[in-house]
């Protein structure tokens, strides 16, 4: 079995900050700070790079909403709809041999010492099948650290106005 992993459509993946009010939340209070626009959220996703990374690295750097563990990700399949696309990614790779996702984003910040952490954006249930599977995952990575110029600047700026 094999998963291919693509660039995510960013501009499929707004929701998961426009209408979740955890990440909003994290965006907030961890980077202190809010998009205004899908345009602005759309330009910081955009700095991202596809990067594989273990399970084992990321549950060291796991900082939130990522579901690492079995009883987390149980807890997620309690949800029908959840489950219902995470069974026909499974059933699909199972009797094709292959299958072809988006990655998973993941948004990378540091600690006040400079450690690595990682918020699941967008994609658990992606990665959570490849993992069953024993399957690499490749991510599509923010880092937040080479974004701080951008962040700062959307943030003092017309929303309106971009460069």
């Amino acid at each position: 079995m094999h998963i291919s992993w693509t660039k995510p459509r960013l501009e499929r993946e707004t929701d998961e900050y426009f209408e979740n009010d955890y990440t909003k939340q994290f965006f907030k209070h961890r980077l202190d700070h809010e998009f205004k626009t899908r345009s602005l959220l759309l330009r910081f996703l955009a700095g991202g790079a596809l990067k594989p990374l273990s399970f084992g690295y990321l549950r060291r750097h796991a900082g939130d909403n990522l579901t690492l563990g079995g009883t987390d990700f149980e807890h997620e399949l309690r949800n029908t709809q959840y489950a219902a696309n995470y069974e026909r990614m499974l059933n699909t790779i199972q009797t094709e041999g292959k299958l072809v996702l988006p990655a998973p984003i993941l948004i990378e910040y540091e600690t006040s010492q400079g450690t690595p952490l990682y918020y699941g954006f967008a994609g658990n249930r992606r990665m959570n099948l490849a993992w069953h599977l024993g399957l690499e995952v490749v991510f599509w990575i923010v880092p937040t650290r080479t974004h701080r110029p951008l962040l700062a600047w959307i943030k003092t700026s017309n929303p309106m106005k971009v460069p």
